[in-house]
């Protein structure tokens, strides 16, 4: 007799080799901008930002442990399609990691924003309304960011702790 997988698990496996392999394939471009590799046009909003050693900092330890959580979201994504057990509680690792990841980041994301808040209120003439609107719009996309960012995850929490789903990692008995 086999088992029968339930559908959230074969959505959240395939969600989960996607995104994982995302992280892998786009997370070092996104390092080697962090490192200054990639230089960027002007624009003040990101100059502000690289600027900060906190946020150059945070973007690199981030990036690294993106990668490293994107293989562990694309190996648990296979080991859910196959229903192993460790796959459904190395997602809820994942989930719980990614939920504190996100977290921090909208606090750093705040921190970081607050010289920019202050910046906003120095200045005049259309080069600084172009800064201001920049600025208004790193700070709603980094914040709506982070929050679209918890979803994903929280989703991920709720449906493998669900009953159904935990009783179909359970070994069958023969």
């Amino acid at each position: 007799m086999s088992q029968q997988r339930p559908t959230s698990v074969t959505v959240f496996g395939v969600i989960n080799i996607i995104f994982g392999g995302f992280a892998i394939i786009c997370l070092p471009i996104g390092l080697l901008m962090s490192a200054g590799l990639v230089k960027f046009q002007h624009n003040p909003v990101m100059d502000m930002l690289s600027s900060s050693r906190v946020w150059q900092i945070w973007n690199i330890v981030s990036g690294i442990l993106g990668i490293f959580s994107g293989i562990v979201q694309l190996i648990a994504g296979i080991g859910l399609l196959k229903l192993k057990s460790w796959a459904r509680i190395t997602s809820v690792g994942y989930a719980i990691f990614a939920i504190i990841v996100a977290v921090a980041n909208m606090f750093l994301t705040a921190i970081l924003f607050l010289p920019m808040i202050q910046k906003m209120n120095s200045g005049s003439g259309p080069e600084h309304a172009a800064t201001v609107a920049g600025m208004i719009g790193g700070i709603i996309g980094g914040l709506g960011g982070s929050c679209f960012q918890l979803i994903y995850p929280i989703l991920l929490l709720i449906f493998m702790t669900r009953p159904k789903v935990k009783a179909a990692f359970v070994a069958p008995q023969e």
